[in-house]
């Protein structure tokens, strides 16, 4: 019988262990503490009880410990404050014009107020202590949960010995990557349902104007390239097409029919929805060594495991006009089965090697060499990832479909029309992204994590240009980020550039987009040169694919 880990005295895990366990008591003693201090309401209520022996239920009065709410004022309540408020206004203005003539009544006026002040101070004040203190309750219940959680992660590796910690991080890992996503979707379900509602009648209208553009696009592409590189192009569409309401984050943008008319947040989650399952693909082709074992060779024709995010975009903006997450989460799952296939291959190959024997001879230094041939059995494990692209499979579901075509059409020149911001490089950056927003495997740690930025593969000392006007918030290194800086407009986004050689800007500065704001590098946890680019408003991330012009240097 294999003993626990707390039983082989004072190791590593029981270290941790004890270290966890007093953590997760001193957090609960703080969340008593904290509890304490919030007032309370006794409240009485009615108690179940269930007798094992007769079988029946019975019901007692009981007291309980309630958090004490903060009263709100009844309509009477609202009317007689605002009387009494006016009243007091109306006092006081009299008073006040015959004050002047008046120094002893100036001073008792002043004396009133000023007593006034202090009453309303103190109501305020103790109103808003309570609520601070209910805040730290949440803080305190909070820390106990994690602390909780990790004593319990701690306890079950030491009553099982045979787990080991990477293995049970992965596990957690994986569940804590599903519990987001679901998170994530029914968070951005919620958001889309005001704006299905205002942008309806626009779609029909958007097929129409889609029709138009597609026909120009086809017509004259070689003269739409040009347009597009210096912007004139965009400029064109929207002196065009009227304009329908769009979020991003809390705030509006205005945007033209043949731009994306969901919202941005399940445009986004759409993609990661892909990203997501390319990534357990990768985990599937990874693990297969340990999924299959005991092969004395694996073989792996593996294809390129990625996608254009604007193909998969377009698509579904075109066949659905206004999308929520969950609507595409099918189509989705469709589109991934069609564009990869992976296939796991046993078999047995008989092969043949030259088995060499000495042998001494009858005098001394005379060995004899014979040579014979042997066959003998190799097991092979082959691995293939069969990808079929994208836009193949997107282009044979849109046949026959001239509607969705046409939409599909200008969304590929539209692109979408999310671009607020800039490019940060003078060359087409595009072609050389090296890694997508959204699930991956890291490429340092080998971890499942969720990229929040782009990376764009481009040699070290490269200039990078401000993509907004704006301040420049942060100016600094960082271990991860390595040199970086954020950048933030008047209207709350910013924008970060990580991994930077040099820095051409400090902190508290103001930039004008196409400023000069440094050269990208290698810092930081980089796995070589390129500049990490970062999209944010208030706590919320975007993808940057999205919302960036493309250089056309």
């Amino acid at each position: 019988m294999s003993e626990s880990r707390s039983d082989k005295g004072s190791g590593p895990s029981n270290k941790k262990l004890n270290r966890a366990q007093k953590r997760y008591e001193r957090a609960r003693r703080d969340t008593e503490r904290a509890q304490n201090r919030v007032p309370h309401n006794t409240r009485i209520v009615i108690e179940r009880q269930f007798d094992e022996e007769t079988g029946k239920t019975s019901r007692r009065l009981t007291t309980t410990q309630v958090l004490k709410k903060r009263r709100r004022q009844t309509p009477l309540q609202k009317a007689v404050r605002k009387s009494f408020m006016e009243g007091r206004y109306y006092v006081h203005g009299k008073i006040s014009e015959n004050e002047q003539d008046n120094a002893g009544l100036e001073a008792a006026h002043k004396a009133e107020e000023a007593g006034e002040d202090v009453l309303r101070f103190v109501r305020v004040n103790r109103r808003d202590r309570t609520s601070q203190r209910k805040r730290e309750l949440e803080k305190a219940r909070y820390r106990e949960r994690r602390a909780e959680g990790e004593y319990r992660y701690r306890k079950y590796l030491d009553d099982n010995p045979d787990v080991s910690e990477k293995m049970a991080r992965k596990k957690i890992q994986k569940e804590q990557v599903k519990k987001h996503y679901a998170r994530l979707f029914r968070k951005r379900a919620k958001e889309t349902k005001q704006a299905a509602e205002t942008t309806t009648k626009a779609t029909q209208k958007t097929i129409i104007i889609a029709k138009k553009l597609a026909e120009i696009a086809r017509d004259h592409a070689v003269g739409i390239g040009a347009l597009t590189g210096g912007g004139l192009f965009f400029m064109l569409i929207t002196s065009m097409i009227s304009s329908c309401g769009a979020m991003l984050g809390s705030g509006t943008t205005t945007i033209m029919a043949g731009a994306y008319q969901s919202m941005p947040t399940d445009i986004d989650a759409a993609e990661d929805s892909m990203k997501l399952k390319e990534m357990y693909l990768q985990n599937d082709i990874n693990d297969t060594e340990t999924v299959y074992p005991g092969y004395d060779e694996y073989v792996y024709n593996i294809g390129h495991i990625g996608h254009d995010p604007f193909t998969l975009v377009n698509y579904l903006s075109a066949v659905y006009g206004i999308f929520t997450s969950w609507d595409v989460e099918t189509d989705v799952q469709t589109l991934f089965d069609e564009m990869y296939t992976l296939t796991f291959t046993p078999s047995e190959e008989t092969r043949t090697r030259t088995v060499t024997t000495v042998t001494p001879g009858d005098m001394p230094g005379e060995d004899i060499v014979t040579s014979e041939e042997e066959e003998y059995t190799v097991s092979i494990m082959t691995v293939t990832l069969t990808v079929k692209p994208l836009e193949d499979i997107v282009n044979e579901k849109l046949a026959g479909n001239d509607e969705a075509q046409a939409l599909y059409q200008t969304y590929g020149v539209t692109r979408g029309a999310l671009q607020r911001f800039w490019s940060p490089l003078n060359l087409d950056w595009e072609s050389r992204i090296s890694c997508y927003y959204g699930y991956r495997v890291h490429p340092i740690s080998g971890e499942n994590q969720f990229h929040r930025g782009l990376d764009i593969a481009v040699p070290e000392g490269t200039e990078l240009m401000a993509a907004m006007d704006g301040t420049v918030m942060y100016a600094r290194y960082d271990d991860s980020y390595g040199n970086y800086i954020v950048i933030t407009d008047e209207n709350g986004y910013s924008v970060r550039y990580a991994h930077m050689s040099s820095l051409s800007v400090s902190e508290g500065q103001t930039v004008t987009h196409g400023d000069l704001v440094g050269y990208s590098g290698n810092t930081g946890g980089s796995t070589g040169p390129h500049l990490h680019l970062e999209c944010t408003y208030g706590a919320d991330y975007y993808n940057p694919i999205f919302y960036f012009m493309n250089g056309s240097g």
